[in-house]
């Protein structure tokens, strides 16, 4: 049996809302904006939220030797894709962004979406996310798996169990 530890808690969290964005936007009232556009807005920034802060969970969880988690946490702020998350799930949290003695975070905000008629009928709607000091243009719903595979790699190189358990 796996060892559970408290950052499945939030790994889980992020995955639900996760989903639920992803349900939110494949309705047609989604389109039409009003309330299912703001559901699916707050689904996506708790679930980018929820990401970045399985650090915290890590931080704190004592079950983890403390140098394993002062590791984690160095590679979790150095990961290019954590990175994006972070300043995605900051930038939906705090008004003003001051990473006093964190190094310079990444300024990301959202962008515009964009609504794609698949052959089979389907709506795929995809928002983007723009990164200001690099001019880059992500996928809303990559980037969030980048970061869950991030998470995923970091704590499977520092002997913790997976977080894959986690998802739904």
């Amino acid at each position: 049996m796996t060892q559970w530890h408290p950052y499945h808690v939030m790994a889980a969290r992020t995955w639900r809302f996760f989903d639920r964005y992803v349900d939110a936007v494949r309705t047609d009232a989604f389109a039409n904006g009003g309330a299912a556009h703001n559901d699916a807005e707050d689904f996506l920034h708790a679930a980018f939220q929820c990401c970045w802060h399985i650090k915290d969970w890590i931080k704190n969880d004592n079950g983890i030797e403390e140098s394993v988690r002062r590791g984690i946490l160095t590679q979790a702020h150095a990961d290019p894709r954590l990175r994006v998350v972070q300043g995605f799930a900051n930038g939906t949290k705090h008004l003003e962004i001051t990473p006093v003695g964190k190094g310079d975070q990444l300024r990301v905000d959202d962008g515009e979406v964009e609504f794609h008629q698949l052959a089979n009928g389907d709506l795929l709607v995809r928002r983007f996310l723009n990164v200001a000091q690099t001019g880059e243009r992500v996928a809303a719903d990559l980037a969030l798996r980048a970061g869950m595979t991030a998470w995923e790699e970091i704590v499977h190189a520092n002997g913790l169990p997976s977080i894959v358990d986690s998802q739904p």
